[in-house]
């Protein structure tokens, strides 16, 4: 007869290696995301790749799992119930480390995007900060920071922007384009920017939240089907 601990730990375990692959998959593809801003974001970039390994470890100690306990394996079902626990450690750290960066991210975005702005015209960073943002404002089909009059400034006509920031890019699409602002993009960088990461490290951490309580709970049938097993062999 099939123990009901025998079923939710199958479940529970098959559960956890599916959450891990998802998660694997989300946090390599925030990670591709942010690659070109990595610097700007460094902390939300690092905890991707961190988000990535816990992924990969839960998938292979999860499956190990699942093999000794179905084997019926006291010792090796302990040693991996409390593996799987030490993954649970890690992310709940990397779960808090996100919400802390989550919470910061709206004031970073305007701060990451405005500094370019600065740097547009600086000798020593013009040509990075130019690349920089006008990938930015090519990818995200944004301009400026807050908005597209921005660029008021930091051209001498006051009424040009830079071609990254025409519907349709073509050389010299950008020149005195605030007169015409139906060719250009009119929404800031800044939101733009906060949107993009936003959604991905939402995601991320909903999937790391998951993924903890899985792994609980896991490791809470580990334990249970331990004792059971030890019993059998007491009984034998």
């Amino acid at each position: 007869m099939i123990k009901p601990h025998s079923i939710g730990t199958a479940i529970s375990g098959t559960l956890t290696i599916l959450t891990g692959i998802t998660l694997l998959i989300t946090a390599s593809v925030c990670t591709s995301d942010i690659h070109f801003i990595r610097d700007g974001w460094n902390e939300i970039y690092s905890l991707s790749i961190y988000s990535i390994i816990i992924g990969g470890l839960t998938v292979i100690l999860t499956i190990g799992f699942l093999y000794v306990t179905t084997r019926n394996f006291p010792a090796l079902t302990i040693l991996f119930s409390i593996l799987i626990l030490l993954v649970f450690i890690l992310t709940i750290v990397c779960i808090v480390m996100f919400a802390v960066a989550l919470n910061d991210l709206k004031d970073d975005s305007f701060t990451y995007t405005d500094n370019l702005m600065r740097n547009y015209s600086n000798s020593n960073t013009a040509i990075s900060s130019k690349n920089l943002l006008g990938t930015i404002q090519k990818s995200l089909r944004c301009c400026g920071t807050v908005e597209a009059a921005d660029w008021v400034v930091k051209y001498p006509d006051g009424k040009s922007t830079p071609d990254t920031c025409c519907h349709v890019m073509v050389p010299g699409c950008g020149n005195y384009s605030l007169n015409l602002k139906d060719t250009i993009f009119l929404r800031g960088c800044a939101n733009s920017l906060y949107s993009y990461i936003r959604e991905d490290v939402i995601a991320i951490l909903v999937f790391n939240t998951i993924l903890a309580i899985l792994i609980a709970i896991s490791a809470i049938f580990g334990f249970i089907t331990e004792g059971y097993i030890r019993q059998q062999y007491e009984l034998m």
